[in-house]
């Protein structure tokens, strides 16, 4: 395969010591973590959805069922099933593409590869994504390997971005081909990148209300269920919001919550930690501690003055957000990928200027 055929390392490389401690770590998590999963009531919870799956794979023997059911099923348990339910051998296939994605970064962009490495490693969510059976993995690897096209050409890295949105979700198939033409409509019409994005939540705002206003009534699932029980008048507030031709509004709020929705919950756990579930270490610990970081790195990036339209980085996490959050749920997971993408616009170095020559 290309990633595996591409990834080289030099004993002189110096990311040799960065590849070493990051395949340790992870897996030694791995380990750690082997012991404390299990779907019991008493167990602790690290993942999101790995043991879903397995209920899903054993419950229905038909792909072709899973499919009819959702097709973001199939990818995960396509590999359940090739791996014969190895946890192990799934756990090396993430870190392979996570290695792959990190040194395509590390070849691609002209980044600080310490503060890169380091904002990887600081967020935590970054262990269940790398060491148990996730959709996560492949939706940052999808986007790396687009990124990575744009700025290379290459059809290789543009086949495998799809192949990685195919193991996603199909809107990640979605997002990399409507990027494909919004930014080649944009650039073709000479359209400031801003304005792109300006008139396009405009078109949302008018088109919404006509065509899919009856989506944001669809409450179906277990995430929709729990989000209506704790903070359903917000949400319905932001959907009745975009009902009414004003998405341009909804939106800001809701790329917000997407991003950071889980911040304040710090407070509540630490006036009220008798409340909080601490076997459920993947909601208190993992993802709260992503959106934290998060939200830190988006203030960063806001002071550094790194929020250029004119990158194609930024570019795209901003028709990423506006997509993704047109939907009536908060999707915390859907937003995930692009946290990789904040960390190559944080730590990319400013182009050198050339000396001016003084003639006497």
């Amino acid at each position: 395969m290309f990633a595996l055929k591409e990834f080289k390392v030099r004993k002189g490389s110096p990311y040799m010591f960065m590849y070493i401690c990051l395949i340790t770590f992870y897996f030694f998590v791995f380990v750690w973590g082997y012991f404390l999963r299990g779907p019991g009531e008493n167990s602790i919870r690290i993942d999101a959805d790995s043991f879903a799956y397995v209920e899903l794979s054993e419950l229905y023997e038909s792909m072709l069922v899973l499919f009819s059911i959702s097709p973001n099923f199939v990818g995960q348990i396509f590999i359940l099933r090739a791996t014969d339910y190895n946890f192990f051998i799934i756990f090396l296939i993430n870190l392979g593409v996570f290695l792959a994605s990190y040194k395509l970064i590390l070849d691609t962009f002209d980044v600080n590869s310490k503060l890169f490495t380091a904002l990887i490693i600081l967020n935590p969510i970054m262990i269940p994504v790398i060491t148990t059976l996730n959709k996560e993995i492949f939706g940052l690897a999808s986007v790396v390997f687009y990124m990575a096209f744009l700025k290379k050409g290459s059809k290789k890295l543009f086949f495998f971005s799809l192949i990685f949105a195919l193991l996603t979700r199909w809107q990640m198939i979605f997002i990399v081909f409507f990027f494909h033409v919004f930014r080649f409509i944009t650039k073709s019409l000479r359209l400031n990148r801003a304005l792109s994005l300006l008139l396009f939540l405009v078109v949302i705002s008018v088109t919404y209300p006509l065509l899919f206003a009856g989506f944001a009534n669809v409450i179906d699932d277990r995430t929709a269920e729990r989000q209506q029980e704790t903070a359903g008048a917000v949400i319905n507030l932001f959907n009745i919001i975009q009902q009414h031709y004003l998405y341009v509004v909804a939106v800001w709020p809701k790329v917000f919550f997407n991003l950071f929705g889980n911040f304040f919950r710090v407070f509540s756990i630490i006036t009220n930690p008798s409340a909080t579930d601490f076997q459920d270490v993947y909601n208190n610990v993992f993802l709260l501690g992503h959106q934290i970081i998060t939200f830190v790195l988006t203030v960063w990036m806001i002071v550094k003055k790194k929020v250029d339209f004119n990158n194609d980085l930024v570019y795209f996490c901003c028709t990423y957000l506006i997509v993704f959050c047109i939907g009536p749920m908060i999707q915390y997971r859907y937003i995930f990928p692009i946290y990789i993408l904040f960390c190559v616009v944080m730590s990319q170095r400013a182009p050198t200027k050339p000396r001016e020559i003084i003639q006497n």
